[in-house]
């Protein structure tokens, strides 16, 4: 998660890439007031028997943070994307013999491991033996899936996660460069970033 260089008795973080599961831990990396990474003492391995032993201090400093969107910035995935999709599903009226397609989240969560939404489309329709799909129709429904999703996010339907924009306020606020890095469409990761305010995304 953390590209780090060191040095004799100090580790310089330069780059953290911010992924979900590590979101809580990167406020931990972010400048003091005094310009200083958090300091932590290290007790030697034979601390207890050398005298010569000494607390090896590491020093944590950052030149960038980059996120990813989906997950990261907000639960886009769970609460915009998969909605987007069951929506496009329902508009072109696609079946599953008597009821409507839709992804479930636990369905959904599983679909996620196959990358890109329209790769995701033709991989499920091929899981459930679906012959109603092919690729052209995927691209069509990837479209309306996104236009969807962009409306969900201009409706307020899918907010920043908790702690997101006080995190990218504090690491602007330290001379600390953000950027977010994602596979998904760029119009729909701008929206996300737009949830910051304009201040900060066009930072």
């Amino acid at each position: 998660a953390a590209q780090s260089l060191r040095s004799v008795g100090t580790m310089h973080v330069r780059i953290l890439f911010i992924v979900a599961a590590l979101l809580p831990l990167a406020a931990a990396f972010l400048p003091t007031p005094q310009g200083l990474g958090r300091v932590q003492r290290l007790p030697s391995a034979h601390a207890a028997t050398s005298p010569r032993s000494a607390p090896l201090q590491l020093r944590a400093t950052l030149d960038a943070i980059f996120f990813d969107c989906d997950g990261v910035l907000a639960d886009t995935e769970r609460d915009g994307h998969r909605i987007a999709f069951n929506m496009a599903f329902k508009e072109f009226g696609l079946k599953v013999g008597d009821n409507d397609m839709e992804w479930g989240e636990e369905l959904y969560g599983k679909l996620c491991e196959i990358g890109g939404g329209k790769e995701r489309m033709m991989g499920y329709w091929q899981q459930i033996g679906w012959s109603g799909g092919d690729w052209d129709l995927a691209v069509d429904l990837h479209k309306r899936k996104t236009q969807l999703f962009q409306e969900l996010v201009d409706t307020g339907k899918i907010p920043l996660r908790p702690g997101v924009d006080k995190l990218i306020t504090e690491a602007l606020d330290n001379n600390v460069r953000v950027a977010v890095c994602s596979t998904s469409n760029e119009k729909a990761v701008q929206k996300i970033v737009d949830l910051l305010g304009p201040e900060k995304s066009s930072q």
